[in-house]
């Protein structure tokens, strides 16, 4: 009894066991220490209180399918809202705690710091936001490029490069490309 106590309370995750309405059953420190608080604000502390007004709107419709028997299987990312507004990434898995009958009494959640992989992934994307953009650049001056050499004039080439830059998805950097209609080419 004493080595599950020494474990769960000195765990890097954050063990928290709800009743099925959200509200604290026992949470180690680590839950305490994730949301900033005292470990005397675990009693009153309710999964409510670590989410923004979607993530309590899901967790609410959560509650309901564990209420019907239905739980996560696999861990979920979470957006935890500490008490000082600022946010930390979670990885929350569940366990149903079952009574005599055999139905959900309660919730076991493990949480586990997912900050990290959750900025990398974010930055995996703005890089290739940011290679699809120099692609679509590229295309166009190809596309330019291959207009120029098939023009007879300059003007020519200007008047067949404004339709390929008004086609451009990126008008807003493409916009510089578009020749002065009121100018002599």
């Amino acid at each position: 009894s004493e080595l599950y106590r020494d474990i769960v309370e000195s765990s890097p995750d954050g063990l928290w066991v709800i009743d099925l309405e959200g509200r604290t059953l026992y949470a180690n420190p680590e839950i305490a220490r994730m949301h900033r608080i005292g470990a005397e604000g675990l009693a009153a502390l309710t999964v409510f209180d670590t989410l923004d007004e979607v993530g309590g709107e899901q967790f609410r419709a959560h509650l309901d399918d564990v209420r019907e028997g239905r739980i996560h299987e696999s861990p979920v990312e979470v957006q935890w809202v500490r008490s000082d507004g600022t946010i930390v990434w979670v990885l929350c898995s569940e366990v149903a705690l079952l009574d005599d009958e055999g139905r959900t009494r309660a919730l076991l959640h493990r949480y586990s710091d997912n900050t990290e992989r959750h900025e990398l992934i974010a930055s995996l994307r703005a890089s290739e936001d940011a290679l699809e953009d120099q692609v679509a650049q590229n295309e166009l001056m190809q596309a330019v490029a291959s207009a120029a050499n098939e023009a007879t004039s300059l003007s020519e080439v200007l008047a067949q490069a404004r339709s390929l830059v008004l086609m451009h998805d990126d008008w807003e950097r493409a916009r510089a490309f578009v020749p002065d209609a009121g100018r002599a080419t």
